[in-house]
């Protein structure tokens, strides 16, 4: 599996651990790359069994980045918030140049956070499961709610994910996650687990890591249930959104994703059946192919097809 080019860049006052592809044919008409942004507790590892599909499908770089606190990228001497990491990701479109920025789960709020700041780096916005309000609590939503209700005291959820890392070790940690994110777990390639396991076993070095989970996932909690819908009608009205959603997503069910697309009209839909909160690891083809359609439907169709 092509999993991309591995980079260290200095961004924003943070060394900031890179992930690219680049397409075997480019394209020759000043088509956007794409910045890919992963979710809460993820990092580049997410999007490697996409990256060089879209590169090649698109015939544009397509760049992913481990955001502060999370993979390689530390948080040493600043909070992890969506505030910070959106400068973050502003500080890398002022060095690619304007992207389309695809962003899942805490990625999505943050490349909806970053539309409506600077709609002139973004030119368009691939939400992928967005981290959204809920509409309708179902039983597997409300279990994940009990689970993240303590990150609303960043203090006491740094102790609870610290301990919680301490006592299932990496392994657990990884499988945990992806069970719950996956639909389809079981075929997931065992080399994308081995490298979150390995990722994970590093970073339980990482004295500030539980720091930086709690401060994210509390500052998302309150961006999505504030302020999310306002900056999105501000981002859309400059620039075109594609929502992908899985609809068996355990975290976000579906109608709040439903919900969200009949409060903002403008944002066209591809509603994968079957997937789960990642659709990238769990139907990459689908999720390519629902993409990359959008996207030549608003850029034209690439020379690399």
């Amino acid at each position: 599996m092509p999993t991309g080019v591995v980079d260290e860049i200095h961004l924003d006052g943070a060394d900031v651990h890179v992930r690219r592809w680049e397409p075997t044919t480019p394209r020759v008409d000043g088509h956007p790359p794409i910045l890919l942004v992963h979710g809460l507790g993820a990092n580049t590892v997410s999007w490697i069994t996409v990256g060089r599909r879209l590169a090649e499908a698109q015939g544009v770089s397509v760049i992913a980045i481990d955001l502060v606190g999370f993979g390689y990228t530390r948080a040493l001497d600043t909070p992890a918030t969506l505030n910070r990491n959106a400068d973050l990701l502003i500080a890398a479109l002022d060095q690619f140049g304007p992207a389309v920025v695809a962003g899942n789960s805490m990625g999505g709020a943050l490349t909806v956070k970053v539309g409506a700041r600077r709609p002139d780096l973004v030119e368009a916005m691939v939400l992928v499961n967005p981290a959204v309000r809920v509409a309708h609590w179902r039983s597997p939503q409300m279990r994940a709610g009990v689970f993240m209700a303590p990150m609303l005291l960043p203090r006491l959820g740094e102790r609870i994910i610290g301990a919680r890392a301490t006592k299932v070790g990496p392994e657990g940690l990884v499988d945990s996650t992806l069970q719950v994110v996956l639909e389809q777990y079981a075929a997931l390639d065992p080399a994308i687990r081995d490298d979150f396991i390995r990722i994970a076993r590093d970073r339980m070095e990482f004295p500030e890591a539980a720091r930086a989970y709690a401060d994210a996932a509390s500052s998302l909690f309150w961006y999505m249930t504030r302020n999310l819908d306002r900056d999105l009608v501000v981002a859309l009205e400059a620039r075109p959104g594609l929502l992908v959603f899985g609809d068996r997503d355990r975290l976000i069910h579906v109608s709040s994703a439903e919900a969200l697309a009949q409060r903002h009209p403008s944002l066209e839909v591809a509603m994968l059946e079957g997937v789960g909160h990642a659709p990238q690891l769990d139907a990459p083809d689908r999720f390519v192919d629902a993409v990359t359609t959008w996207l030549d439907s608003r850029f034209g169709r690439s020379v690399a097809q």
